[in-house]
Protein backbone atom coordinates (compact mmCIF):
# COMPACT_ATOMS: atom_id res chain seq x y z
CA UNK A 1 0.00 0.00 0.00
CA UNK A 2 1.55 3.14 -1.01
CA UNK A 3 0.49 6.20 0.82
CA UNK A 4 0.92 9.89 -0.14
CA UNK A 5 3.29 11.81 2.40
CA UNK A 6 1.13 14.85 1.82
CA UNK A 7 -1.99 13.91 3.53
CA UNK A 8 -2.58 14.29 6.86
CA UNK A 9 -1.98 11.22 9.44
CA UNK A 10 -5.58 10.37 10.03
CA UNK A 11 -6.32 10.45 6.61
CA UNK A 12 -3.67 7.67 6.14
CA UNK A 13 -5.27 5.89 8.80
CA UNK A 14 -8.17 6.31 7.48
CA UNK A 15 -6.82 4.61 4.15
CA UNK A 16 -5.13 1.97 5.75
CA UNK A 17 -8.32 0.95 8.10
CA UNK A 18 -10.17 0.62 4.73
CA UNK A 19 -7.25 -1.47 3.10
CA UNK A 20 -7.53 -5.27 2.60
CA UNK A 21 -4.47 -6.05 4.12
CA UNK A 22 -6.07 -4.56 7.02
CA UNK A 23 -8.84 -6.66 6.61
CA UNK A 24 -6.93 -9.48 6.49
CA UNK A 25 -4.76 -9.33 9.27
CA UNK A 26 -7.85 -8.24 11.55
CA UNK A 27 -9.50 -11.34 10.60
CA UNK A 28 -6.32 -13.65 11.52
CA UNK A 29 -6.00 -11.97 14.87
CA UNK A 30 -9.34 -12.54 15.65
CA UNK A 31 -9.34 -16.33 14.88
CA UNK A 32 -6.54 -16.33 17.04
CA UNK A 33 -8.13 -15.28 19.98
CA UNK A 34 -11.43 -17.53 19.23
CA UNK A 35 -9.13 -20.46 19.39
CA UNK A 36 -7.13 -19.65 22.21
CA UNK A 37 -4.06 -18.74 20.83
CA UNK A 38 -2.04 -15.59 20.58
CA UNK A 39 1.15 -14.38 18.21
CA UNK A 40 4.15 -15.52 20.12
CA UNK A 41 5.98 -13.03 22.11
CA UNK A 42 10.10 -12.14 21.81
CA UNK A 43 10.72 -13.48 24.98
CA UNK A 44 8.71 -16.95 23.99
CA UNK A 45 10.26 -16.66 20.44
CA UNK A 46 14.06 -16.35 22.24
CA UNK A 47 13.30 -19.33 25.19
CA UNK A 48 12.32 -22.33 22.61
CA UNK A 49 15.30 -20.86 20.66
CA UNK A 50 17.68 -20.99 24.04
CA UNK A 51 15.77 -24.25 24.51
CA UNK A 52 16.53 -25.43 21.61
CA UNK A 53 20.41 -24.47 21.86
CA UNK A 54 20.74 -25.97 25.03
CA UNK A 55 19.42 -29.63 23.73
CA UNK A 56 22.03 -29.37 20.82
CA UNK A 57 24.78 -28.27 22.97
CA UNK A 58 23.83 -31.47 25.01
CA UNK A 59 23.43 -34.19 22.05
CA UNK A 60 27.01 -32.51 20.32
CA UNK A 61 28.73 -33.13 24.03
CA UNK A 62 26.80 -36.38 24.57
CA UNK A 63 28.32 -37.41 20.99
CA UNK A 64 31.84 -35.93 21.67
CA UNK A 65 31.96 -38.25 24.79
CA UNK A 66 30.80 -41.23 23.01
CA UNK A 67 33.92 -40.75 20.71
CA UNK A 68 36.09 -40.24 23.29
CA UNK A 69 35.19 -43.08 25.50
CA UNK A 70 34.82 -45.46 22.24
CA UNK A 71 38.55 -44.21 21.11
CA UNK A 72 37.06 -42.96 18.26
CA UNK A 73 38.92 -39.68 16.50
CA UNK A 74 36.92 -36.60 16.39
CA UNK A 75 37.40 -36.91 12.43
CA UNK A 76 34.88 -39.14 12.49
CA UNK A 77 32.58 -36.37 12.88
CA UNK A 78 32.76 -35.63 9.21
CA UNK A 79 32.63 -38.51 7.87
CA UNK A 80 29.65 -41.57 7.62
CA UNK A 81 29.20 -41.64 11.41
CA UNK A 82 28.73 -37.35 11.74
CA UNK A 83 26.24 -37.55 8.28
CA UNK A 84 24.66 -40.35 10.58
CA UNK A 85 23.85 -38.05 13.75
CA UNK A 86 23.07 -35.17 11.91
CA UNK A 87 20.28 -37.28 9.79
CA UNK A 88 18.59 -38.88 12.30
CA UNK A 89 19.00 -36.80 15.12
CA UNK A 90 16.90 -33.18 14.57
CA UNK A 91 19.24 -31.31 17.72
CA UNK A 92 22.85 -32.34 15.76
CA UNK A 93 21.92 -30.22 12.69
CA UNK A 94 24.24 -27.54 13.65
CA UNK A 95 27.08 -30.18 14.78
CA UNK A 96 30.33 -28.76 14.22
CA UNK A 97 33.15 -30.37 12.21
CA UNK A 98 35.66 -32.87 13.80
CA UNK A 99 38.51 -29.94 14.01
CA UNK A 100 36.14 -27.84 15.98
CA UNK A 101 34.64 -30.85 18.15
CA UNK A 102 38.52 -31.22 18.85
CA UNK A 103 39.24 -27.55 19.95
CA UNK A 104 35.97 -26.52 21.98
CA UNK A 105 33.87 -29.85 23.15
CA UNK A 106 36.56 -31.78 23.72
CA UNK A 107 38.29 -29.38 26.07
CA UNK A 108 34.58 -29.16 27.64
CA UNK A 109 33.95 -32.99 28.18
CA UNK A 110 37.40 -33.33 29.69
CA UNK A 111 36.79 -30.27 32.34
CA UNK A 112 33.50 -32.06 33.32
CA UNK A 113 34.83 -35.07 33.44
CA UNK A 114 38.08 -34.26 35.27
CA UNK A 115 35.60 -32.40 37.98
CA UNK A 116 33.94 -35.71 38.70
CA UNK A 117 37.09 -37.19 38.96
CA UNK A 118 38.45 -34.54 41.65
CA UNK A 119 35.31 -35.07 43.39
CA UNK A 120 35.27 -38.62 43.26
CA UNK A 121 39.30 -39.27 44.42
CA UNK A 122 40.24 -37.00 47.64
CA UNK A 123 42.26 -38.70 49.79
CA UNK A 124 42.52 -41.68 47.78
CA UNK A 125 45.48 -43.68 46.47
CA UNK A 126 45.87 -43.12 42.35
CA UNK A 127 47.20 -45.11 39.39
CA UNK A 128 48.42 -43.06 36.99
CA UNK A 129 49.49 -44.20 33.24
CA UNK A 130 50.63 -41.75 30.44
CA UNK A 131 51.27 -42.09 26.99
CA UNK A 132 51.75 -39.84 24.01
CA UNK A 133 50.94 -40.81 20.50
CA UNK A 134 49.46 -39.05 17.53
CA UNK A 135 45.91 -39.66 16.63
CA UNK A 136 45.06 -40.37 12.55
CA UNK A 137 45.02 -36.96 12.03
CA UNK A 138 48.55 -36.58 13.39
CA UNK A 139 48.06 -33.93 15.59
CA UNK A 140 50.34 -35.41 19.14
CA UNK A 141 47.57 -36.85 21.80
CA UNK A 142 48.08 -37.44 25.38
CA UNK A 143 46.44 -40.19 26.78
CA UNK A 144 45.81 -40.65 30.33
CA UNK A 145 44.61 -43.43 32.19
CA UNK A 146 43.80 -42.80 36.31
CA UNK A 147 43.02 -45.89 38.38
CA UNK A 148 41.41 -45.47 41.73
CA UNK A 149 39.24 -47.15 44.06
CA UNK A 150 35.68 -45.03 44.31
CA UNK A 151 34.51 -44.65 47.92
CA UNK A 152 31.18 -43.94 46.85
CA UNK A 153 30.94 -46.53 43.99
CA UNK A 154 32.72 -48.95 46.28
CA UNK A 155 34.55 -50.07 43.37
CA UNK A 156 37.80 -49.84 41.38
CA UNK A 157 37.58 -47.04 38.70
Amino acid sequence: MVTDPAKKPYDRIREHLASSRHKKLKMAVQEAEKAGTSQPTLFDVSCRQRAKENEANGVIHDFVCALAYSGISMHQADGPLGDFVRKYCKAARTMPTGQRLRIKCLKEAFDKDMAKIRDDMQAVKVSVIVDESPDITGVPTINTLLCYYSQKAKKKQ
